[in-house]
């Protein structure tokens, strides 16, 4: 199970990297298509703050909640949540409950 649990969490650490750098160059590109060289400068100096701002544009503009981006976001939220679950799995110790463990009669 542990070893399962290991591969599952470093495919999803892979996932997640190269989902990240997909949805940096996409919000760059949103925003150098959208609102020029200026905004497109801004959002490769606040990743994060950006993505949050372009995806509420383009909901405000199109009308359309789930546009690519916030679907893109809520995959990386999605795999970031098992990588961990499947990490702490990886790391969890079996006890050994074959010779119990006695104490000093002191």
């Amino acid at each position: 199970m542990r070893k399962i649990a290991q591969t599952i969490a470093v495919l999803c650490l892979i996932a997640i990297m190269v989902l990240g750098w997909m949805i940096y160059a996409y919000s760059i590109y949103i925003a150098a298509a959208s609102a020029g060289w200026t905004s497109a400068l801004l959002t490769i100096a606040l990743p994060v703050v950006a993505q949050i701002y372009w995806i509420a544009v383009t909901y405000l503009t199109t009308g359309v909640l789930l546009n690519s981006l916030l679907i893109a976001c809520l995959a990386w939220v999605v795999l970031f949540l098992l990588g961990i679950t499947f990490a702490a799995l990886a790391r969890e110790r079996a006890i050994d409950y074959s010779a119990p463990t006695r104490r000093a009669l002191d």
